[in-house]
C-alpha cells in the first residue's frame, strides 16, 4: 500500500470516528430540544400567545437542569475505545508512509489530553457558552416577543438547524450559535487535534523533514489550504517550504482568512489552516 492509500484509509477511519462523535451528540440535541418544548408547552399564554409576564427566571433553572442532563448524557460517551482504534491506525499509516514501525512512548498521554480536552468542552462552562447562553438568550426573546407556542417551537428548531439570525425579529439580535454547529466543532476538532498530536510528535521523535497536506475542497476552503491542496495534490512538501509557504500567507490579511495566529512548521500539524479546518496535515521523510 502506498503512502496516499494508507493516508485515505485514515482520513477514512477519521470520518467513522467523527460520524461516532456526531451521532451521540444528536442524541444529547433530540435530548435536549424535548425537554425545552415540554418547557414551551408550560408557559402562560393568552390569546394563543405567549404572555411577556411568565417569569424569566424559570429560563435560568430550565439552563441549570439542561446543564445536569447532558453532563449525564455526556458520560454514556465512549471516548476510550474510539481513540485506541484512531491510535491504532495511525500506527498502520505511519509504517506506510515512513517505514517506523513503532509510535513514541508519549502517545496515550495525547490520547488522555484530546480526550480530557473533549470532555471539557462538553463540560459545564463549554456547554454554557455554546449551548446554554444561546439557548437563554433565545427563550427569553420568545417571551418577550409574545409568539404562539407553535411559532416558538419552529424558531427552536430553527436555531437547531443554525438559521438563527432569522429568529428575533425586530429585537435585532445577532445570530447565535447552535447545537449542531457547536457539537459538530468538537467532533471535528477532537479527532483532527489528535492526529495532529500525533503527527508533530512524530516528527521530533524521528526527526522527520516535510509534509503532505491532503483533504478535499468546498466553497469556504481557505486560502492556506487550498493553496496546499492544488499546488502539491498529496506530494510531499520540504520542511523549508512549507515554513516559506506559512510566513507568507500569515503575513497577508487576504491570504491568511481562517488561520490562528501563531501557526508555524513546527505546530501546522496541529493548528493547520484554522480552527475547525477539514484538512490533515501529516509528518514525513523526504
Amino acid at each position: 500500500m502506498n503512502y496516499l492509500q494508507a493516508i485515505k484509509q485514515q482520513l477514512k477511519r477519521k470520518s467513522q470516528f467523527q460520524q461516532y462523535y456526531n451521532s451521540a451528540f444528536k442524541k444529547i440535541q433530540k435530548d435536549i430540544l424535548i425537554y425545552v418544548e415540554k418547557y414551551i408547552d408550560l408557559l402562560d399564554t393568552a390569546n394563543g400567545k405567549i404572555l411577556d409576564t411568565n417569569d424569566l427566571n424559570t429560563i435560568n433553572e430550565l439552563e441549570e437542569k439542561i446543564l445536569k442532563k447532558i453532563d449525564v448524557l455526556i458520560k454514556q460517551i465512549s471516548f476510550d475505545r474510539r481513540l485506541n482504534e484512531f491510535n491504532a491506525n495511525t500506527l498502520q499509516v505511519t509504517k506506510d508512509i515512513n517505514g517506523i514501525n513503532k509510535l513514541p512512548e508519549n502517545i496515550s498521554n495525547i490520547r488522555l489530553f484530546i480526550e480530557q480536552q473533549t470532555r471539557d468542552s462538553l463540560q459545564r462552562a463549554g456547554v454554557m457558552q455554546g449551548v446554554t447562553k444561546p439557548l437563554n438568550m433565545l427563550l427569553q426573546n420568545i417571551i418577550l416577543e409574545g409568539t404562539s407556542k407553535a411559532e416558538a417551537k419552529e424558531l427552536l428548531n430553527k436555531w437547531n438547524k443554525g438559521e438563527g439570525e432569522a429568529l428575533f425579529g425586530a429585537r435585532g439580535q445577532k445570530k447565535i450559535q447552535n447545537f449542531e454547529q457547536y457539537f459538530n466543532q468538537i467532533a471535528n476538532d477532537s479527532v483532527s487535534q489528535f492526529n495532529g498530536n500525533i503527527q508533530n510528535t512524530i516528527r521530533k521523535e524521528f526527526n522527520l523533514n516535510g509534509f503532505i497536506y491532503v483533504g478535499g475542497e468546498v466553497e469556504k476552503t481557505r486560502p492556506f489550504c487550498h493553496y496546499l491542496v492544488s499546488k502539491f495534490n498529496g506530494a510531499k512538501i520540504p520542511y523549508d517550504a512549507m515554513e516559506s509557504i506559512i510566513h507568507k500567507y500569515l503575513k497577508d490579511e487576504s491570504l491568511n482568512k481562517g488561520m490562528i495566529e501563531g501557526t508555524t512548521v513546527e505546530n501546522i500539524c496541529v493548528y493547520k489552516g484554522g480552527y475547525n479546518c477539514l484538512h490533515e496535515c501529516y509528518s514525513v521523510l523526504m
